[in-house]
């Protein structure tokens, strides 16, 4: 009912394209609808930025108040066809995407909004994967995901590793293929954290996975190169430990208390070996250092993980009250 209202009401009516018409008719619509306002101007009128209308006129201008409706309305009808074509467009091009023939997948991942939007889609569905324990499946999805990131974009890449290197503890008391299966997933994931590191090697968190894939392709090992490997994890987690700025740093603290805790496990006669063998010496490792390693974790982030790793310390230093009461926190 406000003065300003009803100019803008006009004027956007003015503004409004008639789509789906030919040059011809719609200046013709304009031009009728452009008389009907100016007839229509001619019954309004307004106080106190009110419009007062008598019966008579409210009447006499209710057919022109008609027709500027039914053109706004014939107006917005054609704005919605074309919305709806161009949606439709969009949808057959993601089910095409989506669908089996490789040709049409090829050519809708061509165009980079709808590899951006089918990378986000793969990315959410392989970390619903991996909250749900499914390691198999989370691999399909970001190995697909990998091939869409564009250059520079790791995080595909490392979340495909971290599936493929959290499939090693399924292979012990199986059969021998299986076995061979396993270890050589262990070296192709710590293939992919190496790539990724030859080209960001300041990456702190390819550098924490590359640690962790080369500890558990170690457990593939014989105990030369089991020596080898121990070391360059080591100096993996000590080169992401000086950076203050990453934020898993509760992640590389409990790391370092896995590899001094395994590495306090070596029994002394396999140690020996090692020395007169190989002539090298296996890192010690410390029970102590690794549960400090673990408190310190928690500190810096209360993960249900650490409180685990932090009791079976414990039960490894013969102090099984201690581990009850971690496990039960």
């Amino acid at each position: 009912g406000k003065s300003r209202d009803v100019k803008a009401a006009r004027l956007e009516a003015r503004r409004t394209p008639l789509l789906g018409a030919s040059r011809d008719v719609k200046s013709t619509r304009v031009t009728k609808r452009q008389a009907a306002l100016r007839s229509l101007d001619q019954h309004l009128s307004t106080s106190k930025g009110v419009i007062t209308l008598s019966p008579d006129q409210f009447w006499s201008s209710l057919p022109q108040y008609l027709q500027v409706g039914e053109a706004r309305i014939r107006a917005l009808g054609g704005y919605v066809k074309h919305k709806v074509r161009a949606v439709r467009a969009v949808r057959l091009s993601r089910e095409a995407a989506d669908g089996d023939d490789a040709e049409k997948a090829a050519k809708a991942t061509k165009d980079p909004w709808r590899r951006r939007k089918r990378l986000q889609q793969l990315m959410a569905e392989g970390e619903a994967f991996e909250r749900s324990c499914d390691p198999r499946a989370a691999q399909e999805v970001f190995t697909e995901a990998a091939a869409l990131a564009p250059p520079g974009d790791f995080i595909p890449v490392l979340k495909l590793s971290k599936q493929m290197s959290d499939q090693v503890f399924g292979a012990y008391g199986k059969g021998e293929a299986e076995y061979a299966a396993t270890r050589q997933l262990a070296r192709d994931a710590a293939a992919l954290t190496g790539s990724v590191l030859a080209q960001d090697p300041t990456n702190p968190y390819a550098t924490l996975l590359h640690a962790a894939n080369t500890g558990r392709l170690a457990l593939f090992s014989d105990n030369k190169t089991k020596v080898e490997l121990s070391r360059q994890v080591l100096d993996l987690l000590e080169r992401v430990e000086t950076n203050k700025q990453f934020e898993e740093r509760d992640l590389v603290q409990h790391s370092l208390g896995v590899y001094q805790r395994e590495m306090a496990n070596i029994p002394v006669v396999v140690r020996w070996v090692v020395k007169m063998v190989y002539k090298n010496s296996l890192y010690p490792g410390d029970y102590n250092l690794a549960l400090q390693h673990f408190k310190t974790a928690a500190e810096l982030k209360p993960r249900m993980i650490h409180y685990v790793e932090m009791g079976k310390t414990y039960q490894k230093l013969k102090r099984p009250e201690d581990a009850c009461k971690t496990i039960l926190q």
